[in-house]
């Protein structure tokens, strides 16, 4: 992810308001997946894989409730946020998405899939 869109994605995440009509999580996390989709998935691609290692469970949400569940662990994410927890999630989207945007420009895309590579190995050869 470039700087100019690393740029966009915090000030989305710091004032969501100037951007979409209410600054829920969901809101947020629409307009900034609608962002990555317009821009042919450039920006956010490893994002998922990123927050995948981290997360280090095996799962196939999307990054928006991978993140909302890394947040508050014990959530329904079935439920709608609170206003407070709406404002966590954003805040953490913010912070994610920058500490996204630093891992990859400093290793680059490749230290990121090598690292999920070696995750996944790791979970194959714990289950075999």
């Amino acid at each position: 992810m470039g700087p100019h869109v690393s740029a966009i994605f915090q000030a989305i995440c710091k004032q969501p308001r100037m951007y979409v009509q209410d600054a829920s999580y969901a809101a947020v996390s629409a307009f900034i997946y609608g962002y990555d989709l317009a821009l042919d998935g450039g920006p956010l691609v490893g994002f998922w894989e990123w927050l995948i290692v981290r997360e280090m469970e095996e799962t196939n949400l999307p990054w928006w409730l991978l993140l909302r569940r890394q947040v508050h662990e014990d959530t329904d994410l079935s439920t709608v946020p609170t206003v407070e927890q709406d404002r966590e999630l954003v805040a953490a989207l913010g912070a994610a998405l920058k500490s996204y945007g630093d891992a990859r420009g400093a290793h680059g895309l490749d230290r990121i899939y090598y690292e999920y590579h070696c995750w996944r190995h790791a979970l194959q050869e714990s289950s075999a």
